[in-house]
């Protein structure tokens, strides 16, 4: 039988793999047979390493490219191989006693390989993956074991010696194309050959082996590529680093990679093998390579790496697809509907992908008008935990509830490529290229133009303080055997420069990185029409050493000021109203500098605002630092926030660590969900842009660290139906509403804080409308003294109830946990009651009517603490009476009712509603226009 098919398909997958560092005994060994596996550490991350080694191992069944019947489960010592040291660097195992029974091979499999990846008792260091060729007894097979490759690049002047080896044929040959060069009965056959007798430069030969047993004939073969030095080409203008598409049939590929001696460019238009037309060209200074393919089909994706010296492969840091062979797998097909399928078993690693003609998105707002930023009410946001689905289309599906809420922009977590699927998203490796796990390209694009069709502003997180280990950037100068970025990469510091970082550093005074990430910022706001950029540990874009000294790293620093403001004027110069924000955390003098030059900056408040919430009143609860005045900055340029990604939750802290008295505990969920309520008047209104942590707004409980900090978290939309929780929806709409709706009042620098102690105030003098927000902090009723702007009449915004002020300061009755904002102009109420809970437990029921006026439908809320008897009648006004509710029982809860007032011909006027409930009877005018 003829398998060279086959021989070609597992030969493929050692591509870019060195089998340098092991050996067997025997040479050829069969499945059926046991095995001693030598394994040489020099050269790899395991070199010189002292303590106990473990082989994380499998094999490798004909047809299926991925491992199979691994022993043992990763980093378990227990259940996985340990070596035996046998030298300094020098390691063996023993398959016993056999492959198959090792390695537990059902019968029909046919096994082609083992595969090993050896690693440190702790998991770390560890080597790439390893493989050795298996023979079976019952099928005849032929490899070429040396050079160990797909193909190999030589010179005219070289020798190349190829040996192959059959456990069992009885008779080998080796050819070069269709001439045979030499014969043997006896395994293995080698031969050298010299290059410049047969060969040109620039062209393809092959080596063929050929072994033969009876009736059966079995092949192996390497292709031989006769290369020159690089052809020496300028890049034609208008070419750039990445895809540039020439037109529907022809794209231009240009690579930056200054010190490589040369680079090929394999994918799906040449089978993925290295052949004399992928060689790609050289610029006169040596620092990109480019090349040009034409004949390509339009419309057509097509998978391609760059191999680099012929030692590894890397996808293209700029192509906006890139296809995974470990995490595809896993992308549901709704999610990602027809992505491409990765070229198992033609090469390893990441594969980039590009198109000549694709789909393009027909935008509905071209041209989206942008709050502006001081009035930013911004909503963070991770897709993966939005929703069940874990993808865009579920936050579409919910979009109506982000809308409601009123929060004039969302900030999505990291959106580009980053390692696996399940992630916050902080570990990038790509950037360009959206992270398919949460949609495709369209569909991120929908997204963000019902934003804006909807007002509101999409800000993306953006992580360019490091890269992974499956970045291109990282890869494609790396020290193997240090584990670290070469000392000639240009992006990368070989060691971070301060504590914090994760991945490997980028090094931001490099004109390379810097070339870089200005072609990010400027892709996202062109090609996705971001509206700007929360930039991830910002403080971290320093060549400034501080590793050991996080203090030092806070201070000022005038390089790192340099890099910010060159960074926003390029921004600006591609768009000028794009927001800027950082994550900086750094000495006020700096954060004042960078905020006058047209940066905001994160303002972590968490631990105050969960200190006020919890009731513990120390000084580590005032909110003045929220008060970009209170800075000395001249523009309000503090997000400030109480939640985000990277914080505990306030509702965590308040049921698990939350003050209280006997009848008054902030550890139960009610009163838990009251306090959250009571810092939103403390926390919204303030001049200045803030945000949300998702859910915050529904009182989300679980912590941050379930299922481990940045694992999946359970996603509730049932707290929707919660009653009390979605109250506190209701108040955060309608303070969010509120500042928008009077944003000059709110957004302006004449307002006084007093943010601390147990009655809390704050006072905002405009001229067409004063404001007092008051709070009552404590765990006991208080008596506030009010300084209010003037004496008269003052309207409660919540319950819309009126208030006359005849003397200042005014006294006024506060409950424990009750707030309330005060306007000298009636404007419209959403008729919330503030402090729910302290109604609840005085009068056991509380009602709103909403709205009011109305010339029409009327909503009556009744929220009962226990069953009660109740009955609603109506006074119209004439006089005449209406029972709307017979008196009945109703169980404990919100009840909803809604009457269409116009169906009954009401005269205009004052209209009563009589609630009785139990003993007690309130009436509620609801004006009939």
């Amino acid at each position: 039988m003829i398998r060279f098919a086959l021989l070609l398909f597992t030969s493929l997958l050692l591509v870019m793999v060195g089998r340098a560092q092991l050996s067997s005994d025997p040479s050829y060994p069969l499945d059926t047979e046991p095995v001693t596996i030598f394994f040489d550490a020099t050269g790899t991350p395991l070199e010189d390493y002292s303590g106990e080694v473990y082989a994380h191992t499998g094999v490798l069944i004909l047809g299926n490219p991925s491992w199979q019947h691994v022993v043992g489960e990763w980093g378990n010592n227990t259940t996985q191989p340990r070596l035996t040291r046998t030298g300094t660097n020098t390691y063996e195992l023993s398959i016993t006693p056999s492959i198959r029974t090792f390695y537990g091979v059902a019968e029909g499999e046919e096994v082609v390989q083992m595969a090993f990846v050896f690693r440190a008792s702790s998991g770390a260091p560890q080597t790439e993956d390893l493989f050795l060729e298996v023979f079976s007894s019952d099928a005849l097979r032929v490899v070429i074991s040396e050079p160990d490759r797909e193909a190999v690049l030589v010179r005219l002047d070289d020798q190349l010696k190829v040996v192959a080896g059959s456990p069992s044929a009885s008779h080998l040959e080796l050819w070069l194309d269709e001439e045979k060069v030499c014969e043997a009965t006896t395994s293995p056959i080698e031969y050298t050959f010299d290059i410049s007798s047969f060969a040109q430069e620039w062209e393809d030969y092959y080596v063929i082996a050929k072994g033969m047993e009876g009736d059966d004939v079995a092949y192996d073969s390497l292709k031989v590529v006769v290369v020159a030095d690089p052809q020496v080409s300028p890049l034609p203008e208008g070419y750039r680093e990445g895809i540039n598409v020439l037109s529907d049939e022809q794209v231009a590929l240009v690579l930056y990679a200054p010190g490589k001696e040369r680079v090929f460019v394999v994918g799906d238009f040449n089978d993925w093998s290295l052949a004399a037309d992928g060689a790609m060209k050289v610029t006169p200074d040596g620092t990109r390579f480019w090349i040009e393919l034409g004949g390509l089909t339009p419309g057509i994706q097509y998978g391609y790496q760059y191999d680099i010296d012929d030692a590894f492969r890397i996808a293209d840091p700029y192509a906006t697809l890139i296809l995974d062979p470990w995490n595809d797998p896993f992308i549901a097909e709704e999610t990602f509907p027809g992505l491409k399928a990765y070229p198992y078993g033609k090469t390893d690693h990441l594969v980039s992908v590009f198109q000549t003609t694709r789909e393009e998105y027909a935008w509905e707002v071209a041209h989206f008008q942008r709050p502006e930023p001081e009035s930013l009410v911004i909503y963070e946001l991770l897709i993966r935990d939005f929703t069940q689905q874990q993808n865009i289309e579920g936050v579409i599906t919910h979009f109506d509830y982000l809308k409601d809420l009123g929060v004039n922009a969302i900030e999505l977590m990291p959106m580009n490529e980053f390692e696996g699927n399940d992630s916050w998203g902080y570990n990038p490796s790509f950037y360009f290229a959206p992270d398919k796990y949460y949609g495709t390209e369209n569909k991120l694009k929908e997204l963000i133009d019902l934003c804006h069709q909807n007002g509101i502003a999409v800000i993306l997180d953006m992580v360019l303080n490091h890269q992974f280990g499956q970045s291109s950037l990282v890869r494609l100068y790396w020290d193997e055997a240090a584990n670290l970025p070469a000392e000639d990469n240009p992006w990368f510091n070989r060691q971070p420069r301060h504590d914090f970082n994760v991945g490997y550093d980028m090094n931001h005074e490099s004109p390379q990185t810097k070339t870089f990430s200005k072609r990010v910022m400027q892709f996202w706001l062109e090609e996705y029409h971001v509206d700007g950029f929360r930039f991830d540990l910002s403080k971290g874009f320093t060549q400034t050493n501080t590793l050991g000294n996080t203090n030092q790293w806070g201070e000022y620093d005038a390089s790192r000021v340099a890099i910010w403001k060159e960074y926003t004027s390029f921004i600006h110069s591609i768009d000028s109203g794009a927001y800027v924000i950082l994550e900086h955390f750094a000495e006020n003098s700096e954060e004042k500098e960078l905020s006058a030059n047209n940066m905001m900056l994160w303002g972590n408040m968490n631990h105050n605002y969960c200190e006020a919430s919890m009731g513990w009143l120390n000084a580590g609860s005032s909110f003045q630092w929220i008060d970009y005045q209170d800075r000395g900055w001249s523009d309000p340029h503090v997000v400030g926030y109480m939640e985000s990604h990277d914080e505990e939750r306030l509702m965590f802290k308040n049921v698990t660590y939350g003050n209280g008295v006997m009848e008054y505990h902030i550890q139960d969920t009610t009163v838990a969900l009251s306090r959250i309520e009571l810092m939103i008047p403390f926390f919204i209104p303030i001049a200045g842009p803030k945000m949300l942590w998702m859910f915050g707004e529904l009182g989300y409980d679980y912590s941050i660290d379930y299922n481990g900090r940045t694992g999946m978290k359970p996603v509730r939309w049932d707290y929707v139906e919660d009653y009390r929780r979605k109250f506190l929806y209701d108040v955060y709409r309608a303070t969010i509403n509120l500042k928008k709706q009077y944003d000059a009042v709110f957004n302006q620098p004449d307002y006084v804080l007093h943010t601390h102690g147990e009655l809390r105030t704050i006072k905002v003098n405009h001229e067409s409308m004063n404001v007092l927000i008051a709070g009552n902090f404590g765990l006991a009723d208080k008596t506030a003294s009010l300084d209010f702007h003037h004496t008269g009449w003052w309207y409660e915004f919540f319950t819309g109830d009126s208030l006359y002020v005849e003397e200042l300061p005014h006294a006024l009755a506060m409950r424990r946990g009750g707030y309330g904002i005060y306007t000298d102009v009636r404007i419209a109420s959403p008729h919330l009651y503030s402090g729910l809970s302290e109604v609840l437990k005085e009068e056991g029921f509380a009602v709103t009517f909403s709205p009011n006026p109305t010339s029409g439908a009327v909503k009556m809320e009744l929220f009962l603490e226990e069953p009660q008897r109740v009955e609603v009648t109506l006074f119209d006004a004439m006089g005449k009476r209406r029972s709307l509710v017979p008196l009945q029982q109703l169980p404990a809860g919100l009840h909803t009712l809604q009457w269409d007032l116009s169906s009954w011909h009401l005269a205009s006027g004052v209209a009563l509603f009589s609630v009785a409930c139990g003993g007690s009877v309130t009436t509620h005018k609801v004006v009939v226009q």
